[in-house]
């Protein structure tokens, strides 16, 4: 069971270390999850929903219902989607494999290759294992091209090529599902 003394030292760490009070939730609600305190994680990555590692830690045990977490894939997936339209490009591959596990390949892969472009290796390793093509990592290439400018101007370039590189994926999805209908 982890301390209270134990919990403090984290807090007081990562306020010297300068991280964010999201951030610091965020590595508390890890070292309960690794100590096997699983609804203190859970307490403690729902209090810092702004942070979207979080997300994608909460969708986690929503996939897998750990914990007093239900099991609720559906939630999972909406948790998934939120932390990688905020740049948590593991979420995709999270959601691609659950898709994968539920029985949706063809949806599933598609995410799946969305992760693997921003070069995520769970993806790539999961597209290699399902015989699929792994895809250029052209994303992560392009959002590097933004690291020479400012810090301040380059982190708001890059959240913005995220947030967009996300909105034209769910669009070439939707228009992928709308083709796919119109051919029935």
């Amino acid at each position: 069971m982890i301390s209270k003394l134990y919990i403090l030292s984290l807090v007081t760490l990562f306020a010297i270390a300068g991280c964010s009070a999201n951030q610091s939730l965020y590595y508390q609600g890890k070292a309960a999850y690794d100590e096997g305190e699983f609804d203190l994680a859970a307490q403690l990555w729902q209090e810092s929903l702004s942070n979207p590692k979080s997300l994608n830690a909460l969708g986690q045990l929503a996939e897998h219902g750990v914990g007093a977490t239900p099991l609720d894939t559906k939630r999972a997936s909406t948790l998934y989607m939120q932390a990688t339209r905020q740049g948590i490009h593991e979420a995709a591959s999270n959601l691609g494999t659950l898709l994968v596990n539920e029985g949706y390949q063809k949806d599933g892969i598609l995410w799946l290759r969305y992760a693997a472009r921003w070069g995520i290796r769970s993806a790539q390793i999961k597209l290699y294992n399902l015989r699929q093509s792994i895809p250029y990592t052209d994303l992560s290439a392009a959002a590097m091209a933004y690291d020479e400018l400012p810090y301040d101007e380059m982190k708001q370039k890059r959240k913005a090529f995220i947030e967009q590189s996300y909105d034209n994926f769910i669009q070439s999805l939707s228009e992928s599902k709308e083709r796919l209908s119109l051919s029935d």
